[in-house]
C-alpha cells in the first residue's frame, strides 16, 4: 500500500508540474512572435523614417536580445517538459507493474533459449517473465548485462557485476549491498530509468558508430597544432578587413575575395572527411545526449563508477560535433560558417581531437554505463518488493538449501509460503495431483536460487544456500521440423543434464516429471533406473511426480513430500507441502464432475 501511495503521489506531483510548464510553454510562444514581431517593426520605421534612428536602433537591438532570451528559455522549458513527460511515464508504468500489467516493460523474449540449462523452465524470459518484472534498462547493452546476469553459470563468479575482490560469496553479498544502496537513491534511479524511456539508447549501433568513425583515415594535418593556428589567424584576418572595409580604408573587394578563397578551401578540404563522419555519426543524433545524461548519473553512483567523470565531458564533445553536423544542412549558415570562420575545418580537427583522447576509453565507458544500468534494474525491483527477504551465502562445498517461508515471486500476496531444505547428494520426490502447486514450487526454488546468486532480493523469510550448479528439466517438447519426436526431446535433456553434472562438481537438478513421452511401466522402470545412477554423483535433486510407486525409492537419501489435496464437495487446495506421500488424486474427481455437468 506505501509503494502505491508513493507513485500515484509521484504521478500527480509529476502532472501538475506538466501543467504548469506547458502553460508557461505557451507563454513563451508569445513573448518569441512579440519580440520578433517588434524587431521587424524597428527595422520598418528605422528604414522608412528619419530623425528616430537611435530609439529604432535601441529598441531593435533590446527586441532582439528579448526575442533570444526567449527562445533560450523556451529551449529549456521544453527540455523540462521532456523530463516530466519521462518521469511521469516511469512513474506510471510502474503503477501498471503493481497492478500485475508488466507489458509496459521488455520481455526480453529474444534471450529465450530451450536448451539452456534453467532459463527455459523457470521462466526466465519471455512474456510475464521474471526479466520482464525486473527489466527497467536504458539501454540495449544494459538489457543484454541483466539476461547474462539472469543466465549465467550459477556455479562460477563470471557474469556478476561486481569485480571479484575474493571469494564469490563476499563479491555477492557486495553486489548485494550495492543494489540495496541504489534501492534506497529514489530520485536518482528514476532520473536513470527515464533518461530511456523518450529515446532508449542502441549501445552497439552507439559503439559501432563510433568505432567506424574512429577506424576512418582522415588527414591528419587538419588536426596539427599549425592548422590550428591557421584556422585562427586567417578568420581574425578576414574580421580586421571587413573592419577597414567598413571604415572606408580599403576596397571591399578584398575580404570579399578572402571569404570566397576561405569558402572554397574549406569546402575542397573537408568535403570527403565529413561525408564519412555525416555517415557514421549523423544516425547518432537522439543517441548522444542520453548516453552523455546516463554518463553523469552513472558517475554519481559512488566511488566505482568516478572515473566516468571524463565520460560525461566525452559525450559532450560528441554532441557538439553531432549537432554541427546537423547545422551543416543548413546551406545558408554553411556558406556563412565556413567563409568567415572555416568552420568546417574546425569541424573535422574537433573529430580528431576527439578521436585522439575519448576513442580508445569508449567501450570501457560504455560497459560501466551498462553495468550500472542493469543495477538500477535490479535495485528498483529491491525497492518494488519490500516484503522479499536477503539470501545468506553459506561457506563450503556441496549442495546446500534451506528456505523458510519460501514463496514464488509471480504470485504476490495470494501465495502460501513453505519450508523446505535440500542437503547435499539428497533426493526429494514429490508427489501430489494435478494443479496441487508442484511445478509453482520447483520453479519457487529454482528462481529463488537464481535471485539469491545474483545478491538480488529473495522471496522467503530466510533462505541460505551454498554455491552450486543449477539444472531443470520441466518444461520439454518436441521439435518436429527438426525430425525430433516428443520422447528424443526427453532423452535429448537427460543427456544434457548428465553432461552438465559431469562438467560441474556439485549440482542441484530440478525434474517435473521424468520420462513423459513413454508408458507408464516403461517410464517408471526408466525414472527409477536414472534416479539410481545419477544419485550416485555429485548430485541433489528435487523431482516432482505421478509415479506413486517412485516414493518406495524412500530411504537414506531419498526423501518423500507431498502436496495434498482434500476431496469432498469439491476439491480443495492447501498448497502446503508436507513429508510422506499423496494419498488423493483429482484428475477422476473433476471428470466426473464434467460428465455429471453434461448429463444435467
Amino acid at each position: 500500500m506505501e509503494l502505491r501511495k508513493h507513485y500515484e503521489g509521484r504521478v500527480s506531483s509529476l502532472t501538475a508540474q506538466l501543467k504548469k510548464r506547458k502553460a508557461r510553454n505557451r507563454y513563451f510562444i508569445s513573448l518569441e512572435i512579440a519580440t520578433f514581431a517588434a524587431v521587424i517593426a524597428s527595422v520598418a520605421v528605422y528604414t522608412a523614417t528619419e530623425g528616430y534612428g537611435l530609439p529604432c536602433l535601441l529598441s531593435g537591438v533590446a527586441a532582439t536580445v528579448a526575442y533570444i532570451v526567449a527562445r533560450w528559455a523556451d529551449g529549456r522549458n521544453s527540455d523540462e517538459i521532456e523530463q516530466l513527460e519521462s518521469l511521469l511515464q516511469v512513474n506510471s508504468d510502474e503503477l501498471a507493474g503493481l497492478a500485475g500489467d508488466y507489458s509496459p516493460f521488455d520481455d526480453g523474449q529474444r534471450f529465450a533459449d530451450p536448451h539452456h540449462p534453467y532459463t527455459y523452465d523457470l521462466d526466465i524470459f519471455g512474456p510475464e517473465s521474471l526479466f520482464q518484472r525486473i527489466n527497467r534498462t536504458a539501454t540495449t547493452g544494459g538489457s543484454e548485462v541483466l539476461a547474462r546476469v539472469l543466465g549465467r553459470d550459477l556455479s562460477s563468479a563470471e557474469g556478476l557485476l561486481c569485480e571479484i575482490g575474493g571469494d564469490i560469496a563476499s563479491t555477492i553479498d557486495r553486489q548485494a549491498r550495492i543494489i540495496n544502496e541504489f534501492a534506497a537513491r529514489v530520485e536518482w534511479r528514476e532520473r536513470f530509468i527515464a533518461t530511456g524511456k523518450r529515446h532508449p539508447i542502441d549501445t552497439a549501433a552507439l559503439l559501432a558508430a563510433t568505432k567506424e568513425t574512429g577506424e576512418e583515415a582522415y588527414p591528419l594535418w587538419l588536426g596539427s597544432r599549425l592548422t590550428q593556428i591557421a584556422i585562427t589567424l586567417l578568420p581574425a584576418g578576414l574580421i580586421v578587413c571587413i573592419a577597414l572595409a567598413v571604415a572606408g580604408e580599403i576596397s571591399s573587394t578584398l575580404p570579399t575575395l578572402w571569404a570566397t578563397v576561405q569558402f572554397f578551401l574549406a569546402l575542397f578540404l573537408t568535403q570527403r572527411p565529413l561525408q564519412k563522419i555525416s555517415k557514421r555519426l549523423g544516425k547518432l543524433t537522439r543517441q548522444v545526449k542520453p548516453m552523455m545524461d546516463l554518463a553523469r548519473l552513472t558517475g554519481q553512483a559512488g566511488h566505482e563508477w568516478q572515473q566516468l567523470g571524463a565520460a560525461e565531458h566525452c559525450w559532450h564533445q560528441l554532441g557538439q560535433i553531432v549537432k554541427a553536423i546537423d547545422r551543416r544542412g543548413n546551406l545558408l549558415g554553411l556558406l556563412f560558417g565556413d567563409a568567415l570562420f572555416l568552420s568546417d575545418i574546425r569541424l573535422v580537427a574537433r573529430v580528431l581531437r576527439w578521436q585522439r583522447v575519448y576513442l580508445d576509453k569508449l567501450p570501457l565507458w560504455v560497459a560501466l554505463v551498462t553495468r550500472c544500468d542493469a543495477l538500477v534494474s535490479m535495485a528498483t525491483m529491491r525497492y518494488n518488493h519490500p516484503e522479499a527477504g536477503s539470501a545468506e551465502m553459506v561457506d563450503g562445498d556441496g549442495v546446500k538449501l534451506e528456505a523458510r517461508g519460501l514463496w514464488h515471486p509471480f504470485l504476490g500476496r495470494k501465495a502460501v509460503k513453505n519450508d523446505f531444505t535440500v542437503a547435499d547428494r539428497n533426493f526429494y520426490i514429490i508427489t501430489g495431483a494435478n494443479m496441487a502447486g508442484k511445478s509453482t514450487f520447483l520453479r519457487a526454488v529454482g528462481v529463488n536460487y537464481v535471485l539469491a546468486m545474483n545478491g538480488m532480493p529473495v522471496f522467503a523469510e530466510v533462505f541460505r544456500c551454498k554455491r552450486f550448479n543449477l539444472f531443470s528439466s520441466m518444461r520439454t517438447s518436441d521439435d518436429l521440423a527438426h525430425g525430433i519426436s516428443y520422447f528424443n526431446a526427453e532423452l535429448l535433456r537427460i543427456k544434457q543434464l548428465i553432461a552438465s553434472c559431469e562438467a560441474h562438481r556439485h549440482t542441484l537438478i530440478i525434474l517435473d516429471e521424468i520420462l513423459k513421452g513413454t508408458n507408464s511401466l516403461d517410464k517408471l522402470n526408466g525414472s527409477r533406473m536414472f534416479l539410481e545412477w545419477i544419485s550416485r554423483k555429485s548430485v541433489s535433486g528435487i523431482v516432482a511426480t505421478h509415479d506413486l510407486e517412485l516414493s518406495k525409492m524412500e530411504g537414506e537419501r531419498f526423501h518423500n513430500y507431498c502436496f495434498e489435496i482434500g476431496l469432498g464437495d469439491k476439491v480443495t487446495y492447501s498448497y502446503k507441502i508436507t513429508q510422506g506421500v499423496a494419498r488423493n488424486q483429482n484428475a477422476t474427481f473433476l471428470l466426473r464432475q464434467i460428465i455429471n455437468d453434461k448429463q444435467i
